[in-house]
């Protein structure tokens, strides 16, 4: 009996002690997140919603299809508002790789900006900005999603095909956060969009880590083996190496401390702020490796005898904040760009106008892409531009 009593005793001793453990890494926690802004923040979930996943990688998609290089790319698509032919391009009409002759052909890529993501494809400022330009004709390779190394990619295996004059690549701030990232649910909650290949730079070099699911079958890995599966991912990308992945017990205010701790700790180790004082900082590794993959799809487009531009996009945020003379986000790799002679057309500061008389928010649809009215303000100022450079060309 009084064996009996001294286990019980210590058995409730022990569970008071993890019970005050408990109580005090949760007091901590809340202590940290309110005096430092230091929170819990682990790689997103590691599961897909099942009817997405399963349209996907069934080809069902609306505009997304498997490519086993660049991750995805745009999936075909008859209906009008959308306008992707079978090349996976967002034009009505099948593109010949021959050009005809004195036309001139302008490639486009990048993200859903490039794209025209939320207007129809006779409103997205691609097709308006092919009706502005005599004798041209503007190839829309844009897809959603896409970091700045995909779309270097798709110019690589897609665009340098059809000998483009001019290649416009499309930029804004996310395109360069996409470009560390490997599987989209450590970056952002998407439920469609999965693995894609990335760029390391190593000594000024880029390397090229292709996609790590090269055929579909490897997605059924996915649905087998979640966690295994994920981990392999997690490797080389940003967004889950800079956060603790979600994993087994992080119920336990300890073990969220204790990963919270951790973190801090490796966070010394390398900078990893995105932005300092409101702009890309400049010391960071998505910087760095942001102007390499600029730098180098500039060069190939180059060689392969074409006229390189990059397009800056501005978002939402970054309208409000020039509107309010704050500098936007993408300021510091402007003006790295620029002191590396490439050629740059800036379009942050072109509702000006338009926001002199209305709210530029009116400008933005529901998910931050431009309106039709802002995707024609885009198209005249692009084809205002362009005929300008071609001038000082003849």
């Amino acid at each position: 009996m009084r064996i009996q009593r001294t286990w019980l005793m210590w058995l409730t001793i022990v569970v008071f002690v993890l019970v005050t453990i408990e109580i005090l890494s949760s007091v901590t926690l809340l202590g940290l997140k309110h005096w430092k802004n230091i929170t819990y923040d682990p790689a997103l979930s590691y599961f897909v919603e099942k009817d997405s996943f399963t349209r996907f990688i069934n080809g069902d998609h609306v505009i997304f299809k498997y490519h086993p290089e660049l991750g995805w790319t745009a999936n075909q698509n008859d209906n009008p508002f959308y306008g992707i032919n079978e090349q996976g391009l967002r034009n009505n009409e099948t593109i010949s790789t021959e050009k005809s002759l004195h036309t001139l052909r302008i490639a486009a890529f990048g993200d859903s900006y490039t794209f025209g993501q939320e207007v129809s494809s006779d409103e997205a400022w691609a097709t308006l900005l092919d009706n502005l330009l005599p004798d041209t004709e503007v190839l829309n390779f844009g897809v959603g999603g896409y970091g700045i190394d995909q779309a270097f990619l798709r110019y690589k295996i897609d665009g340098a095909q059809y000998d483009p004059d001019i290649v416009l690549i499309g930029y804004n701030i996310a395109t360069s956060l996409r470009s560390a990232n490997r599987y989209r649910p450590f970056m952002q909650n998407n439920l469609t969009v999965m693995t894609k290949p990335r760029f390391l730079l190593n000594a000024g070099e880029l390397i090229l880590l292709k996609n790590p699911i090269q055929t579909l079958e490897e997605y059924q890995n996915l649905i087998a083996d979640p966690i295994g599966t994920i981990k392999y991912f997690c490797k080389h990308d940003y967004f889950c190496e800079s956060k603790e992945p979600r994993i087994a017990y992080d119920f336990l205010p300890t073990m969220r401390l204790w990963y919270v701790i951790r973190n801090q700790l490796q966070s010394h180790k390398i900078d990893r702020k995105l932005t300092k004082n409101g702009v890309l900082n400049t010391e960071n590794e998505i910087f760095t490796l942001s102007i390499a993959i600029i730098e180098e799809f500039v060069q190939e487009v180059l060689e392969d005898g074409a006229m390189p531009i990059v397009i800056l996009f501005p978002t939402k945020d970054d309208v409000n904040r020039e509107y309010n003379n704050v500098s936007v986000v993408y300021e510091p790799l402007k003006s790295a760009l620029e002191k590396r002679g490439i050629q740059i057309i800036d379009l942050k500061n072109i509702f000006h106008e338009f926001a002199s008389k209305h709210s530029y928010t009116e400008l933005f649809m529901p998910y931050n892409h431009y309106t039709p009215e802002g995707n024609a303000i885009v198209a005249q100022k692009l084809a205002d531009e362009l005929q300008k450079i071609l001038q000082k060309q003849n």
